[in-house]
């Protein structure tokens, strides 16, 4: 692949797991028990969720829980309790039939690190926690009204020598969304800041916000909808139910990711040829050769992106007044997805399963945190959300 002129985001936590909420598929309930692992000890209070939904649980005095209302699919369920090691497993649920598991925490080995106090947080901390929420958090207009509640469980680093920016963050961070109207709980699992592309991966849970009035609220299924509209998750939905021009999406297929991806050769797709039957009814296998280039025209760049691309675009160097002029100019959203894998497993709702066997650049790829939702939101029908 020739080297790009825009360099854009590798959104790799965007899509692990799926449930097909808004399609009226089977459900059923997960139980079951958590132990500690060294003595089968019953855990109480250990909190577990589904990877990007709202549904989750806690365990009794008798480690004891259950989950209702788990659709088909695939789901990745994460167990977490203060002194255990965080467990994540992946569930294949192809059938009707409740499931029950017995889970065994490992407790965590504490080390006892040296310990700076600082009276007021280093000004180098900071300044790198800047850098942190507008790579991760996103610079869209919903991340401008999205924040880290604990930021002080984030440590960072920097590797001058290979030009990377790093973090971790101690406990799960907590993430208010007062754009779309949801409080995330986030564990981070890994962050990089390499060549001008970030990597993250990580779960997340998510809850309704209390909106501050009816205002408020409407304005957040607004902002939900124009969240949705156009993004990657309505392009495989409308790939899945044949209605990708209906839905304004145009696709093109382009030998490679070229150096300048906007006059590159296009073009048109047959888009029967990139999908074929999953292991379920509800599923679609994606698969396609070169690179797509996939235009929503019923909706225009923000301006937070044109900022953005002229900023990771090296060629904006060189244009000239009216060039550079034409440039900040919005134009349809515009977005590239190649393959990883030989197929990409999505379900008729628009979710991808493995969100490493695709990588998505341009309008998606600046999407991030601030832009995520939950897989129980529906453009349809509003009210499966609660």
């Amino acid at each position: 692949m020739k080297s790009r002129a825009i360099t854009l985001f590798l959104i790799g936590l965007l899509f692990c797991g799926s449930s097909a909420f808004s399609q009226g598929h089977s459900v059923i309930t997960l139980s079951g028990r958590v132990l500690d692992a060294e003595n089968d000890a019953p855990i109480a209070n250990a909190n577990m969720f589904l990877s990007y939904t709202m549904l989750g649980a806690a365990t009794d005095q008798n480690g004891e829980f259950s989950i209702p209302r788990v659709p088909l699919g695939t789901q990745q369920l994460v167990i977490s309790c203060i002194g255990y090691e965080i467990q994540r497993i992946s569930l294949r649920l192809t059938t009707a039939k409740d499931r029950s598991y017995e889970i065994k925490l490992a407790p965590k080995v504490l080390e006892a690190p040296a310990v700076n106090i600082y009276s007021t947080q280093p000004v180098e901390w900071k300044k790198q926690l800047q850098e942190f929420e507008k790579l991760f958090l996103g610079t869209s207009r919903n991340a401008a009204k999205t924040r880290i509640v604990n930021p002080e469980v984030l440590d960072f680093k920097i590797d001058n020598a290979a030009n990377q920016f790093s973090a971790e963050a101690s406990d799960i961070l907590h993430i208010e969304n007062r754009a779309l109207g949801y409080r995330i709980f986030y564990l981070l699992e890994s962050f990089s800041f390499h060549n001008e592309i970030v990597k993250y991966t990580g779960s997340a849970k998510f809850e309704h916000l209390t909106p501050q009035n009816e205002k408020e609220a409407k304005q957040w299924l607004r902002n939900r909808d124009r969240t949705h509209r156009g993004s990657l998750r309505h392009f495989l939905a409308a790939l899945a139910s044949e209605q990708v021009k209906n839905a304004g999406f145009l696709v093109y297929k382009m030998p490679e990711l070229q150096e300048d991806i906007y006059t590159a050769e296009l073009q048109e797709v047959n888009l029967k040829n990139l999908l074929s039957a999953g292991e379920l009814p509800f599923e679609r296998n994606l698969h396609f050769f070169e690179c797509l280039q996939v235009v929503y025209s019923k909706e225009m760049e923000e301006q937070e992106y044109i900022y953005w691309r002229l900023n990771y675009d090296k060629s904006a160097m060189h244009m000239n007044t009216q060039k550079r002029h034409e440039s900040l100019r919005p134009h349809a959203q515009t977005s590239w997805i190649v393959m990883n894998k030989t197929f990409a497993t999505f379900d008729t709702a628009g979710y991808l399963y493995d969100p490493l066997a695709v990588t998505v650049y341009g309008y998606w790829g600046w999407q991030s945190v601030a832009d995520l939702l939950p897989y129980e939101y529906s453009p349809h029908n509003k009210s499966n959300e609660d």
